[in-house]
């Protein structure tokens, strides 16, 4: 090897590499005693194997020669790569508080990604289970349930220097907090200077936070409903997981009367709260107050209105998202919009009745007419039929 960590001892020298006749001390003299690579190899610190001149060489006499790798004896002699600190440490945190998702593996040599050629080629393995006492979601897919484990092949890893590698989890999805642990086997990365193999590291934990935002899964009145009923005075969210209320505020709006299918109005601002009831995951609750009949009305709920336990935000629910259609009215009272005085109810109402009974009389009268021109015979029968009774 070009530098060896330790060096061999006698044993290793004179029982691996029978042909040596001796082993002496000085690496320049013990050197062009070496028959072959491995015995090479297993010689003291600095001695290098050409594979031109077929001879082994000390420190001084020459070039660097065929790296360690080439000599399975030689291997654990030569300075393997060793991971020297990962970040987040040891029972760290991955995306608590916007933090990001990155591991990041430094080496004590530059390395390199390993090839087809290389005769060791290891991985790096997440294995993951839930974190005793954190919530999962019912919606949470099986791939992210109790226990799971998260493979990083090479191309899912990035070579920041070529003495950091980092494994980049930001993509994955997390639906609760769990502990994970991190192995690095043998060959995960290789030695650049000899093409040597890394040490393993195993059961590295850091504790890795859900990433996935609150999200209603159930809604009263429902999305798209076309059938609500106008006695229906308070809207609920079931939501996916526990949450915290940022802030109360929510709008009502609706569509516009003969206005295209996105021209809302808004109504009125609504205030949500929580249910209280003590459950693992509260519903979220928004009195609706009076609403009129016939209208499509939307809820809008503003992002960041709820935060869960990892302090994702809630993803905005925007006008026309949770929309829904109210019932036509039974009775007149039913028609009226809200926010109406009660003068202006008891206006509209004997106006109503005024419509109602001059259409009334118009209709008596007209039928009236139509009565006397048939006494006065002012009907005639049409051309070619033929003429009743009462009128010959």
């Amino acid at each position: 090897c070009v530098q060896v960590a330790v060096s061999p001892s006698y044993e290793q020298r004179c029982e691996s590499c029978p042909t040596l006749p001796e082993c002496p001390s000085d690496p320049v003299k013990e050197c062009p005693l070496a028959l072959s690579i491995c015995a090479c190899s297993l010689l003291s610190a600095g001695c290098n194997w050409t594979v031109d001149e077929g001879r082994c060489f000390g420190p001084p006499s020459g070039p660097s020669g065929v790296p360690c790798a080439l000599c399975p004896f030689a291997v654990e002699s030569c300075p393997l790569p060793r991971i020297v600190s990962i970040s987040p440490p040891f029972g760290g945190d991955l995306g608590w508080d916007g933090g990001d998702y990155d591991i990041n593996l430094t080496f004590d040599q530059p390395v390199r990604f390993p090839n087809n050629a290389d005769p060791v080629q290891g991985e790096m393995v997440i294995g993951c289970k839930l974190q005793e006492g954190q919530f999962l979601p019912l919606e949470a897919p099986a791939n992210r349930r109790v226990n799971f484990v998260i493979q990083v092949p090479i191309s899912k890893r990035v070579m920041l220097s070529d003495r950091v590698v980092q494994i980049p989890l930001g993509t994955e999805r997390f639906w609760t907090r769990y502990e994970c642990h991190l192995n690095v086997t043998r060959g995960a990365v290789i030695g650049l200077d000899e093409s040597v193999p890394n040490l393993e590291t195993r059961n590295h934990v850091v504790f890795i936070s859900d990433n996935v935002p609150p999200m209603g899964l159930q809604f009263s009145p429902r999305l798209a409903d076309a059938n609500v009923d106008l006695g229906t005075t308070v809207a609920t969210v079931t939501m996916s997981e526990p949450w915290y209320l940022m802030m109360r505020q929510a709008e009502l709006w609706r569509l516009k009367v003969n206005a295209g299918p996105d021209a809302y109005e808004k109504v009125r601002t609504l205030l949500m709260e929580a249910t209280a009831t003590g459950e693992p995951v509260e519903q979220l609750r928004i009195p609706l107050g009076p609403l009129a009949p016939d209208t499509l009305f939307s809820i809008v709920i503003p992002a960041g209105a709820m935060v869960d336990r990892s302090n994702n935000n809630f993803t905005a629910l925007e006008v026309g998202e949770w929309a829904f259609r109210t019932d036509v009215a039974a009775g007149l009272v039913e028609a009226l919009d809200e926010g109406l005085s009660p003068g202006a109810i008891t206006g509209i109402i004997l106006g109503s009745l005024a419509l109602v009974g001059t259409v009334l009389l118009c209709i008596a009268i007209q039928r009236y007419k139509l009565v006397r021109k048939f006494e006065n015979r002012e009907v005639k029968p049409m051309e070619g039929s033929t003429p009743k009774a009462s009128q010959v």
